[in-house]
């Protein structure tokens, strides 16, 4: 072999070798938040116990990844812009969370909660869509349902919708944690006229 071919070609593995061996950048990582708390509200005694059961979310949303839809079948996953936990997880907490600061006459817990509190009411929300597009359409659908241990008390659907002008993951993120934060307030909402909520 030619020296200098013999000598390009060290060369050029030893830069695969270190570009293979050289640390990947980290990932940014992401969660959503409540709505601030209202400190000017007072607290009132808890006399009703709410119970959330299940948050589901569609699978395509397992994925630690923020994900940017390009068609309505096809999206794309980014590895440098990720979840900083599972997002069910996540949604769980902040609906909780919003309710607490909304409902102040009741003690809400998550599943699976302590041996001594018993829930009058159960909370069960299903997400069925919940993405963002290139064009900037962010939408969630989802079902919620309030029951008893004995029957269905409320069942709602929602489509909550958003038109982002600049379609990042950051804006994606703020977006995603809007239309969480909205539905949280319809869910209070429909609690707010369950009787057992107004001594």
């Amino acid at each position: 072999m030619n020296p200098g071919l013999k000598r390009h070609s060290l060369i050029l593995g030893l830069c695969f070798l270190l570009a293979a061996c050289s640390p990947s950048k980290e990932p940014d990582l992401y969660v959503l938040n409540p709505k601030p708390f209202n400190v000017s509200l007072q607290k009132k005694p808890q006399h009703i116990l709410i119970g959330i059961d299940s948050v589901t979310l569609p699978h395509y949303l397992d994925n630690p990844q923020i994900m940017i839809f390009t068609t309505p079948h096809q999206s794309n996953l980014d590895e440098h812009h990720q979840w900083a936990e599972p997002l069910s997880s996540n949604i769980q907490r902040v609906i909780q969370t919003n309710l607490i600061n909304s409902l102040h006459s009741a003690a809400i817990e998550i599943a699976p909660w302590d041996s001594d509190f018993y829930p009058q009411y159960h909370l069960r929300v299903e997400i069925s869509q919940f993405k963002v597009d290139k064009q900037g359409n962010s939408i969630l659908r989802s079902i919620y349902t309030i029951e008893t241990d004995t029957k269905i008390v409320h069942q709602y659907q929602v489509q909550l919708y958003e038109k982002l002008i600049v379609v990042t993951p950051t804006t994606v993120v703020l977006s995603m944690n809007n239309l969480v934060n909205q539905l949280s307030d319809k869910i209070a909402a429909s609690f707010s006229t369950t009787p057992s909520l107004h001594p």
